[in-house]
């Protein structure tokens, strides 16, 4: 399969970018993990018009936006897991949730050096324009935006992938997250 393979390609090249070896993940459809004491008790529900119906959605909106503003909400050894435990069992879902990290990462850099804080502002063009600004190396961008279109491919089509190709986008997503940390790119002040 061709989504595959461009897949397992993507890890290949963000272990070379990184200089990581990716060790082949052990996959367990019973690995739990509990939540951390108290999660979720800061942005409890709302109540809504309708006391027997709740769905949710404030409640979503509010941790998004606490997500936003504090990446990682988990430790990393616990991201990993659950992002692998969600290949096991969803692996197209796998692959956005793991995407939608590493674009939540870049957006904070690009607001922080470029102070717009457009949500409208695609992927696309953050990575362009660090590119362009030679923020970011060419294979880096490459990469990222190959990255993009993989998930967009997900997200759009109904090709189904296995678990072994999710777990490998994973690898590569967290190789280029790790990359965009270590790189200092948030200018001057990292965020709180």
């Amino acid at each position: 399969m061709k989504l595959e393979k461009e897949i397992r390609d993507a890890a290949q090249k963000s272990e070379a970018i990184t200089g990581t070896t990716n060790v082949p993940p052990t996959t367990s459809a019973s690995t739990t993990v509990a939540p951390p004491d108290g999660a979720g008790a800061e942005n409890p529900p709302r109540e809504t018009s309708d006391p027997k119906r709740h769905d949710g959605s404030d409640h979503l909106r509010s941790r998004m936006r606490s997500y936003w503003e504090k990446l990682p909400p988990e430790p990393a050894d616990e991201r990993v897991v659950r992002l692998r435990r969600l290949a096991v069992e969803e692996p197209n879902g796998a692959v956005l949730v793991a995407f939608s990290e590493m674009e939540v990462l870049a957006r904070r850099i690009y607001v922080q050096r470029y102070g717009e804080e457009d949500r409208f502002v695609s992927f696309g063009k953050i990575v362009r324009t660090f590119q362009r600004d030679q923020i970011l190396p060419t294979e880096v961008a490459s990469l990222l935006l190959e990255l993009s279109d993989i998930r967009n491919q997900v997200a759009h089509t109904d090709t189904r992938i296995a678990s072994e190709v999710a777990e490998s986008y994973i690898e590569a997503v967290g190789n280029m997250i790790g990359f965009l940390v270590r790189a200092d790119l948030f200018g001057d002040e990292p965020p709180s």
